[in-house]
């Protein structure tokens, strides 16, 4: 919703909360957005039930499987080798940043 995040861990705090509590987690592809950006779902298990949550997560990815929709994205080789690299300064403190893309104090882009 084109809210800055101030660094990387900002934004993963939705996924990792969930680690922090030992319960196993998993994200499973499901599929492709209107934009066509891939997304996933996040599977959380019981303590201790990891066997049980990654059964759960082949069942589900096996009946996605024959949904177009759902099934597993397949990324498209020729057309990421043709696009240009992000320029990389720091993974965990700035977001990549494209080309001219504007840039906040710290470095990293802004949202747009």
């Amino acid at each position: 919703e084109g809210q800055i995040m101030r660094n990387y861990y900002q934004w993963l705090a939705l996924c990792y909360g969930v680690t922090l509590t030992t319960n196993p987690a998993l994200s499973l592809p499901s599929g492709r957005d209107e934009q066509g950006m891939p997304f996933g779902l996040q599977l959380i298990g019981a303590l201790r039930g990891d066997a049980r949550l990654l059964a759960v997560a082949a069942a589900i990815e096996k009946t996605f499987a024959s949904d177009p929709v759902r099934c597993r994205p397949e990324p498209e080789v020729q057309a990421l080798a043709q696009q240009p690299q992000p320029l990389l300064r720091s993974i965990v403190t700035h977001p990549p940043v494209y080309g001219d893309a504007p840039q906040d104090a710290t470095g990293g882009a802004t949202a747009v």
